[in-house]
């Protein structure tokens, strides 16, 4: 039999430790038991506004309910505030977006052109030189034409340099 165990599940010595977390102790349960009557007297103060406003506004006078009607105007009028403002800086924040990205674009298309231009300038000095040396090309081959005929004209016909012999 090979050293394989027949089945998939390891032995209860290879398996791996599971990693105990921290021990909780006194100091940490202190402050979660803080925590969390902090929280729940927030919810519960929460809860009595709730409760009393509701009956203010069921049950109150005259005089609370004109309060909380004008409490809730005021509230009103600062959200209606708070949102100008908020609507105000976020066009600022565009317009300052918009600013620089034009300037970026700007900037961009100037090296594109200045980038093309220096292209232009490279390629007509390489045309120009192409030409010349074309042209001095051209100049060379007359010359040597005409030092060949100038040459063919010294020497004389094939037929005057050699003698007959029939």
């Amino acid at each position: 039999m090979s050293g394989f165990p027949l089945s998939a599940r390891q032995g209860i010595m290879q398996r791996p430790m599971r990693k105990i977390g921290p021990r909780s102790t006194a100091e940490s349960t202190d402050v979660e038991l803080a925590r969390n009557r902090e929280l729940l007297e927030s919810r519960q103060r929460r809860r009595e506004m709730q409760q009393d406003h509701r009956r203010r506004l069921i049950d109150g006078t005259p005089a609370e309910k004109r309060e909380l009607q004008e409490e809730l105007r005021r509230f009103e009028a600062e959200a209606a505030q708070a949102k100008l403002q908020r609507q105000a800086e976020e066009k600022r924040r565009d317009r300052e977006a918009a600013a620089t990205y034009a300037e970026i674009d700007r900037h961009y298309n100037q090296l594109l052109h200045q980038h093309e231009d220096s292209r232009r300038a490279y390629l007509r000095s390489v045309a120009a030189l192409n030409q010349r040396t074309a042209e001095e090309r051209r100049q060379a081959e007359v010359r040597s034409k005409a030092a060949e005929n100038d040459l063919d004209r010294q020497r004389g016909y094939f037929f005057d340099r050699v003698p007959r012999t029939y």
